[in-house]
């Protein structure tokens, strides 16, 4: 490890790294089992502060984020605006407060939402991009070995459905956050980081629990990721116009798209999935109808899955009425139509490609990929989870420190030229060297 890595590791207190890891490691509900039950975790509505832990632990996590940002960072209205379009989001996702159906929710669900960003914020100013990969591999092999331990500390009840869950309470919490580990030790033995063997030896791990964990959203995109990571390389090797890399990309997307709807019914089989894809359909069927009712605005942001609200609909058409077994609408482009309607929808959207177009200049102004392929799976996970504006999320925690992270590192010139300011070329360029 060179002394440049050293140096920016030994910036930050011994609290503040401690209190990174388990802030990550909680974000994560790696270990959420052993702190409380499934019921009170998976609340929703009003009940979503039944646990006791839950009304202390985030907002400890706020609070303490909130010290050392105002300590030790340098959070400043020009890193705010920086990602304007974060802003103007949550802005308006506070403002649907006041045409939900169940303002206390509401307004806990905002809050919460915005306390998750500040958290990311802290993350993003606090520290750079190749330090804060390595202090994700250091939380993710906790994550990855809590798992493995889990089977063998409480044997079948770590299993869900037959499938592996550890100390999480769904599989495919598991599934997620295992693909995101494989994605961070796949890009830590990549950059060569000292013990290189040891992160393969973590992504063959992260790979087996992806597995095991059953989970067919994550499998997908996750294998969606590595195809689009090969043809980023064969691009960066083979073409140098950037007109030619995105005719030739948009191409083959429109060449799978065709291919994977042709075979769609070979694709389920091959993950063991029904048509009704385990009757997610109708759950998306039934919330596109509500979402038909209030498309402009939506219901409020945490105001539809509330016991005898809108959702009640729904429960009662689909879940008998019991709200224990939906939650959500398991799209999350569909869950913020349904919160905050086209509007809000549409500001994500934007987002998501403002994000997209930051991650694309920073891997070509420092062939770190890492960002680019997170928010890559981020965008498809998306398609079956909850990722994105999700209050207590460590998806939406990461996407929001990385963003920050390489807007501060990126200077635009007025010609539209992508420069790395001197601070962010030393440290970024550790992560391509050794």
């Amino acid at each position: 490890m060179n002394t440049a890595r050293v140096s920016q590791l030994a910036r930050l207190p011994l609290s503040e790294r401690i209190f990174a890891v388990c802030a990550l490691s909680y974000a994560s509900t790696a270990f959420i089992r052993l702190l409380m039950s499934e019921e009170q975790y998976s609340a929703a509505g009003e009940e979503i502060l039944g646990s006791p832990v839950k009304r202390v632990a985030w907002p400890l996590i706020y609070i303490l984020a909130a010290y050392f940002l105002a300590r030790f960072g340098k959070l400043n209205l020009k890193t705010v605006l920086s990602v304007p379009l974060l802003a103007v989001l949550l802005c308006y996702i506070a403002l649907s407060i006041f045409w939900s159906g169940s303002i206390f929710v509401s307004i806990i669900s905002v809050v919460a939402l915005v306390g998750n960003t500040l958290v990311g914020l802290y993350f993003g100013v606090r520290y750079r991009g190749a330090e804060f990969l390595r202090l994700l591999g250091w939380v993710y092999a906790i994550i990855i070995f809590g798992t493995l331990f889990a089977r063998i500390a409480i044997g079948n009840a770590a299993l869900v459905d037959g499938f592996w869950a550890g100390f999480f309470t769904q599989r495919n919490a598991l599934g997620m956050n295992a693909a995101i580990g494989l994605l961070v030790f796949a890009m830590l033995a990549r950059n060569r980081e000292k013990g290189w063997w040891s992160w393969l030896a973590l992504a063959s791990l992260s790979a087996t629990l992806v597995l095991l964990s059953g989970s067919g959203t994550s499998i997908l995109a996750l294998f969606l990721v590595g195809c689009g990571y090969i043809w980023y390389a064969l691009l960066k090797k083979h073409t140098r116009s950037t007109t030619s890399r995105s005719v030739l990309s948009i191409a083959v997307m429109l060449c799978f798209l065709f291919a994977l709807v042709s075979g769609w019914d070979t694709v389920l089989s091959a993950f063991g999935k029904r048509p009704d894809l385990t009757g997610r359909t109708e759950i998306w069927g039934a919330s596109l109808l509500m979402a038909q009712d209030k498309p402009l605005f939506g219901y409020g942001y945490g105001g539809f899955w509330v016991y005898g609200g809108p959702a009640q609909v729904i429960w009662d058409g689909l879940g008998g009425g019991d709200p224990s077994n939906l939650s959500y609408a398991h799209n999350g482009y569909l869950q913020i139509l349904l919160d905050t309607g086209i509007i809000g929808l549409a500001l994500l959207l934007a987002l998501v490609a403002f994000a997209f177009r930051k991650a694309w200049a920073y891997a070509e102004a420092t062939k770190d990929v890492w960002p680019l392929c997170f928010f890559a799976f981020m965008a498809l996970d998306n398609l079956g989870e909850g990722t994105y504006a999700e209050r207590n999320s460590l998806c939406w925690l990461l996407f929001v420190a990385m963003l920050v992270q390489m807007v501060r590192a990126l200077q635009v010139d007025g010609a539209g030229a992508v420069n790395v300011s001197l601070r962010g070329a030393r440290v970024l360029s550790a992560s391509a060297e050794s």
